[in-house]
């Protein structure tokens, strides 16, 4: 088996980890508060990265941490809470087919954002890829498809504030050391989380096997196995095919809600889902110059 091919089968199975996540939330909600839940995923990550890690992050530590590498990792990690605490506690309201397609929209917020903020240029292809977004989303969420609730509307906020994220963390990532950046992430967000459970929610919390498996599940595989598996294969296949393999990732997402959670799918939202994957795909492959948002939101996390 050649490189390239191996790399790609890891790629196609992270997507179905990451597609998983989706089912996996959905199911751990009934168990825990969103802001409780996202807390302890992210805490047990944090440790879980924290054991992996420990070398490389001693011999980082033992040459001291910049200030401004640590102001980089919390800003990051206020960005990852506002995009994943939006996403759980949107599943709380939403279908796993809407919240999975819905997020996946920030790739085509990103290019507007990284113009505003960074002044990259905007391709042709983002433009075209926004206007097919808009004609899936219409159909996926018309009134015929089902129409939008407080869960859709918090998760397509969600993407806007990951797509923030993903401009930062362009703008950061080559600044620091990877694992200092991700575990900050990880501390910040599972600490907001905390915080937001007390204020905001009345913190539930019922342990049980289910949740315990699930919080493994995101913590482990949808965590840190994929920050490692993308840092130590993605270089080995090319940017287009990676972008390809990643928009497997909601298509996987929508057939587990199907399958597991029995969530009904008609026609005209399979037709709107297929368009929303189309114009992220235009948005992301018509470019003429290499601009991956979507790579360089795995290489920091996090489903």
């Amino acid at each position: 088996m050649s490189k390239s091919l191996r790399a790609e089968l890891l790629l196609v199975l992270l997507t179905v980890i990451w597609g998983g996540t989706f089912v996996v939330i959905k199911t751990g909600l009934r168990d825990a508060s969103p802001l409780l839940f996202l807390s302890l995923r992210f805490g047990i990550a944090l440790l879980v990265g924290l054991a992996v890690w420990f070398v490389p992050l001693r011999s980082t530590l033992s040459r001291g941490l910049s200030r401004r590498s640590a102001l980089h990792g919390v800003v990051l990690g206020v960005l990852m809470f506002g995009g994943y605490g939006s996403q759980t506690f949107g599943l709380k309201y939403t279908t796993v087919a809407k919240s999975s397609l819905f997020t996946y929209s920030f790739a085509l917020v990103t290019p507007v954002l990284q113009y505003l903020i960074a002044r990259k240029r905007l391709a042709a292809g983002n433009l075209v890829g926004l206007a097919v977004v808009v004609a899936g989303m219409y159909l996926f969420t018309s009134p015929a498809g089902g129409s939008l609730n407080l869960g859709d509307w918090v998760t397509l906020g969600g993407a806007v504030v990951y797509a923030f994220y993903i401009v930062y963390l362009d703008r950061y990532a080559s600044e620091g050391d990877p694992v200092v950046l991700t575990l900050l992430q990880f501390a910040t967000t599972a600490a907001l989380a905390l915080a937001a459970s007390l204020l905001l929610e009345r913190p539930r919390l019922v342990w049980s096997a289910q949740l315990l498996l699930g919080l493994g599940y995101l913590s482990v595989l949808g965590s840190v196995v994929a920050v490692y598996v993308m840092s130590r294969f993605q270089k080995d296949t090319t940017p287009t095919k990676a972008v390809i393999l990643y928009a497997l990732e909601p298509i996987f997402a929508v057939a587990f809600g199907s399958l597991i959670l029995r969530e009904e799918l008609k026609p005209r939202m399979l037709l709107g889902g297929l368009l929303i994957l189309a114009g992220v795909l235009a948005s992301e492959l018509w470019t003429s110059r290499r601009q991956l948002p979507l790579e360089k939101r795995r290489d920091e996390s996090l489903h």
